[in-house]
């Protein structure tokens, strides 16, 4: 019996010494191994990313030339906020090509989240249909325009003249 016992206490102890190196050395070695492989197939994908992006990047560059007089188009659809000068003259031929009459207030520069725009505010006097040429030439014009109020009324004494206040928006560099 003894010999028995033996053999039963020399098995436990190995079983938990095993356990023992189970637990505390070759798990978290595999956990070890676990991170770090994920931490590799993580920055191998990062440097496929960045590889695309540096590929599209080249491929613009050789491209530029081709896409130069679009970018050119796109950036002339937004008005210089330091030099509004060409809105402005585009903004009385406008109206005297509409036949109405424009007083212009000064520009107010307001910067969204997102984006730069100019504020502008003017009245006008004109016929009707002038006034609504006008505002329609706006919206279709070569600038980037967002009518945001309009109020049309009568003027006193004028049978035929209306007068307008406008505040629009202008998308800005």
């Amino acid at each position: 019996m003894e010999t028995k016992k033996k053999i039963y206490i020399i098995a436990s102890a190995f079983f938990l010494i095993a356990m023992f190196l189970i637990l505390f050395f070759i798990y978290p070695l595999f956990k070890e191994i676990s991170k770090k492989s994920r931490e590799l197939v993580t920055q191998r994908n990062n440097l496929l990313f960045l590889e695309g992006q540096f590929n599209e990047v080249e491929k613009f560059k050789k491209n530029y030339e081709t896409y130069r007089p679009n970018l050119d188009k796109i950036d002339n659809l937004f008005v210089d906020s330091q030099n509004p000068v060409n809105f402005i003259e585009y903004l009385e031929e406008t109206a005297s090509a509409s036949g109405i009459e424009l007083k212009i207030s000064a520009p107010t520069i307001l910067k969204e989240k997102t984006s730069l725009y100019d504020k502008f505010q003017f009245s006008s006097t004109g016929g009707f249909s002038g006034t609504l040429k006008f505002i329609k030439n706006l919206e279709t014009g070569p600038y980037l325009v967002q009518i945001q109020n309009i109020s049309i009324g009568n003027i006193k004494d004028s049978q035929t003249s209306v007068g307008a206040n406008i505040a629009i928006k202008v998308f800005a560099k």
